[in-house]
């Protein structure tokens, strides 16, 4: 396996987006060499391929027999299986893919399309600092063949996003982004959703723009009469004062990533619980709740006017989660975060996995059609019927 180690070493070395797919091989093959990504013939090991080409810049075929395969390595017929695999040669053959897997560091994200058996061997041979996504984990044949036939959207995806950061971002180094630093809630359209963006995380679809972060919106229950002011306002916190994290979810979840970053989760021990604090509790979180309003402070906040009435179904309901399907899709992020992101202290999973500070709607399928009306209305342009 060691040749093969020097080819995936210098195949990784030039991987910007630090993500790469492994594919598991088929039992049917051609009966003569071929190339890796040609060797194979099963239907799902086709689609399989097809859909990796989509979803990240390297792409490596799994093997019992040889460990990681580049896809145009000349590979002449075999017969091994996992399945006539002791625990001794599977073990051996978790330590050659875990070297062949050195280079990866850690935040870096591996997609596995593949079947149980090898989702475990190879979640075996990765650090545990490593994001793996596995979007066939559990699925039967019929609905693997379903999935991957779905997932080749990404391109499709990044040019939706692409143009959403292109509305608030445009060529000319402007930008149609107001400062969570200090926001004019009287000037904001009652209705809406927002978008907070981090400048000291680059995207990668966009690198003049900061990363979008989360997607919001305000009153989604039947009848309910928040203003997207009010929202925002709650979410920054006053410009003089702590802020209070009990009316508003994006600020529990920041001061959790704080104090899990920190170890100083049993300092606090009331953060998140209950919807009202007593004096001395507020007075004992204030430290956090002003660390909190300047993080959140530093971000930019882009605004999507949709003047509906309140609802599950509304339309702003539907665009906030078609926006966090647009990034998120199948856990296939469209934008890796940065090591120093502080959402990867987040206790929360969805955060961790998502890249954004939302938990709900992360790796959903996107409307594509709802999440392009969106960024019509963010250039300005009349709103057009669903």
């Amino acid at each position: 396996m060691r040749v093969m180690t020097d080819q995936i070493a210098m195949m990784l070395s030039t991987d910007r987006r630090r993500r790469i797919c492994l594919v598991s091989c088929s039992k049917s093959k051609r009966d003569s060499p071929a190339q890796a990504r040609d060797l194979y013939t099963s239907p799902i090991f086709k689609k399989s391929i097809a859909a990796a080409s989509c979803l990240a810049d390297r792409v490596f075929i799994v093997s019992a027999k040889h460990g990681l395969l580049a896809p145009t390595k000349i590979v002449a017929p075999y017969d091994q299986t996992f399945v006539r695999m002791d625990r001794d040669a599977i073990d051996a053959w978790i330590e050659g893919v875990r070297e062949q897997l050195t280079l990866i560091e850690p935040f870096d994200e591996v997609i596995v399309l593949a079947g149980q058996t090898y989702v475990n061997a190879i979640r075996a041979a990765l650090p545990s600092a490593v994001r793996v996504v596995t979007p066939l984990e559990g699925l039967g044949l019929g609905f693997r063949l379903r999935k991957l036939g779905e997932m080749a959207r990404p391109s499709e995806r990044a040019k939706i996003a692409t143009a959403l950061y292109q509305a608030f971002f445009p060529e000319d180094g402007s930008t149609r982004t107001l400062s969570a630093a200090n926001f004019p809630t009287a000037s904001l359209p009652s209705r809406g959703l927002y978008l907070f963006f981090d400048p000291s995380e680059p995207s990668h679809l966009v690198p003049r723009a900061p990363r979008l972060v989360r997607v919001g919106t305000h009153g989604v229950s039947a009848g309910s009469r928040s203003t997207l002011g009010s929202r925002l306002r709650t979410h920054v916190g006053p410009l003089h004062g702590a802020g209070t994290h009990r009316s508003s979810v994006f600020r529990l979840h920041v001061g959790a990533a704080y104090l899990s970053r920190d170890k100083a989760a049993d300092d606090l021990p009331a953060w998140g619980k209950g919807s009202v604090a007593d004096r001395v509790t507020r007075q004992t979180e204030a430290d956090l709740e002003k660390k909190v309003s300047e993080y959140i402070r530093s971000l930019r906040i882009g605004i999507i006017p949709l003047d509906d009435e309140s609802g599950p179904q509304s339309r702003r309901a539907m665009t906030e989660k078609a926006l966090i399907g647009l990034f998120t899709e199948s856990g296939i992020l469209l934008e890796l975060p940065s090591d120093s992101w502080l959402g990867h202290y987040s206790p929360k999973e969805e955060i961790r996995r998502s890249g954004l500070w939302n938990i709900q709607h992360i790796q959903c399928q996107s409307d594509l059609h709802i999440a392009r009306q969106a960024i019509e209305i963010a250039n300005g342009r009349p709103e057009l019927p669903l």
